[in-house]
């Protein structure tokens, strides 16, 4: 089975801008911050 490279650098980029639009929307920091974290359960 073939070994799937993710650029760390493009990941990065990926959830700094997930979190921009969060903000956007009007979640608070603290909402950011807890779906973070529950996506480390995943």
């Amino acid at each position: 089975m073939k070994d799937t490279v993710v650029e760390v650098k493009s990941l990065d980029q990926e959830w700094a801008r997930l979190i921009l639009e969060a903000k956007k929307i009007g979640l608070t920091k603290e909402e950011i911050r807890a779906f973070l974290v529950s996506t480390k359960e995943l």
